[in-house]
């Protein structure tokens, strides 16, 4: 590989080139400015005899943990490993701001349709945070589609109108003000961070960007055949 073009490539949404010196007598060292958690592939690429052409090693990976920043809380348990109940002074929110590694995350999954309008989560907040919890975990909060379910989403682009007491506060920015308003309230006052499920392509029937554009919809009839089959098999099976 000596005098060859090599190159150390990392990717996460987006490939970035950072070459490689063609002296390797001595150990090489990369720093790697990454501005964000997430999952990463790394791989060296170097020239090949045949000019124009590249060979690409065996990808790697790592990944880099969020921050999570949350308010302190008191113990839940006393010294003799008892539940301490919020009357009794546990899990308290305190003033102090904390690093929450993920190893501690207490996770508790919520499906916001049953929970009423946002006016009435508060209550919800206030069981979690007694229970122990410091994160929600919600199903996902745009807009539903024909079969009501929130894995069937009609509008990407906005939240659920059922959500809120007055559902015209979606017309108005798709709902995010309220939303973040929401959020924010379970953050810094019940100590409550939040996780959310991405299924942009679990898209309605219903929804008037796949009406617009129906061709999107094609590659599902391909694949729905084959799940058919499938089924059939497992059923014989």
């Amino acid at each position: 590989m000596s005098g060859c073009d090599k190159s150390l490539l990392t990717s996460s949404a987006n490939k970035r080139v950072h070459r490689l010196p063609t002296n390797l007598s001595r150990p090489i060292h990369i720093d790697l400015p990454i501005s964000h958690a997430g999952a990463f592939a790394y791989w060296v690429e170097y020239d090949n005899e045949t000019p124009g052409q590249r060979i690409t090693g065996r990808q790697g990976y790592f990944n880099i943990d969020p921050l999570l920043r949350i308010k302190a809380r008191t113990p839940i348990l006393d010294k003799d490993s008892n539940h301490l109940l919020p009357a009794d002074g546990g899990a308290a929110i305190e003033d102090e701001v904390i690093n929450l590694p993920l190893s501690a995350v207490s996770l508790l999954s919520t499906v916001s349709k049953w929970m009423g309008p946002v006016s009435k989560w508060p209550v919800f907040f206030a069981e979690a945070r007694d229970r122990g919890y410091n994160m929600l975990h919600w199903t996902p909060l745009q807009e539903r589609g024909e079969s009501d379910s929130p894995y069937s989403i009609k509008d990407q682009l906005r939240y659920e109108p059922s959500m809120f007491d007055d559902p015209q506060v979606a017309e108005e920015d798709g709902g995010i003000a309220k939303m973040d308003e929401i959020l924010t309230l379970a953050r810094d006052q019940y100590g409550l961070l939040h996780l959310t499920d991405v299924v942009l392509n679990h898209t309605a029937n219903n929804s008037p960007w796949l009406e617009e554009h129906p061709e999107a919809g094609r590659f599902s009839v391909h694949v729905m055949s084959f799940v058919i089959v499938l089924n059939i098999f497992g059923l014989r099976l």
